[in-house]
């Protein structure tokens, strides 16, 4: 089934969100002392996941008009 992508081409559209990550690195979120803010999604999870086997992926994206957006 999995070769059925290989050398396909998909769109995926899809939203940017906000991770936070607990520092430092293996710190319980509830004990940490400070927080990484990077930007994240599950589309673009998906378009590497996508191009890994095999496929070619186009990502579109955006982010929100508000204090997230403008990180």
């Amino acid at each position: 089934m999995l070769d059925r992508l290989k050398g396909r081409r998909f769109l995926v559209i899809g939203r940017v969100g906000m991770d936070l990550t607990p520092m430092p690195p293996g710190t319980r979120t509830r004990e940490a002392t400070e927080m990484m803010v990077s930007m994240g999604g599950s589309s673009a999870n998906i378009a590497a996941g996508l191009v890994k086997l095999g496929g070619t992926a186009s990502l579109v994206t955006c982010v929100s008009d508000d204090a997230v957006g403008w990180y």
